[in-house]
């Protein structure tokens, strides 16, 4: 029979990718401004940050044995920027690389 859990790396991963993106909006929420645009953006960065929230209490919910499909979802949401990322650093290396 199958196992319905998904594998062991998939919630610390999760979760310390959760705690980067959180990291990274607190702070820009710290930052000094003095912008005047400050305002409108202290309220985008809480609503990313009431996000990152959300995807942290789905992916505890996904812990149940009988919600895997909500763990992966989180997990593949939250690995998408980052492998993204990854992605477009090896393309700009490996252009470079062919102009020489």
């Amino acid at each position: 029979m199958p196992s319905t859990q998904p594998p062991a790396f998939l919630y610390p991963t999760t979760l310390c990718l959760l705690a980067a993106y959180a990291l990274g909006v607190l702070y820009g929420l710290v930052s000094p401004s003095s912008d005047p645009q400050r305002g409108m953006a202290q309220g985008f960065l809480i609503f990313m940050l009431l996000v990152v929230l959300g995807f942290a209490g789905l992916s505890w919910l996904g812990t149940h044995p009988y919600r895997p499909w909500l763990a992966w979802a989180v997990f593949v949401i939250c690995v998408f920027p980052a492998v993204s990322l990854s992605a477009q650093g090896i393309y700009w290396v490996i252009r470079m690389l062919r102009k020489e």
